[in-house]
């Protein structure tokens, strides 16, 4: 079923169909907490 709301008209359907799903960037930051999550495991 597609659902079109007064708010879609003008723009192509592809516009609203999630095709992909961000994880993340990665990066020193996401090391880190990476690191932090595993050590939280660790100790409980």
């Amino acid at each position: 079923n597609v659902v079109v709301f007064e708010e879609m008209v003008g723009h192509k359907l592809g516009e609203f169909s999630p095709t992909r799903t961000f994880k993340s960037h990665g990066g020193k930051m996401a090391k880190e907490q990476a690191t932090d999550k595993a050590k939280a495991v660790e100790k409980s």
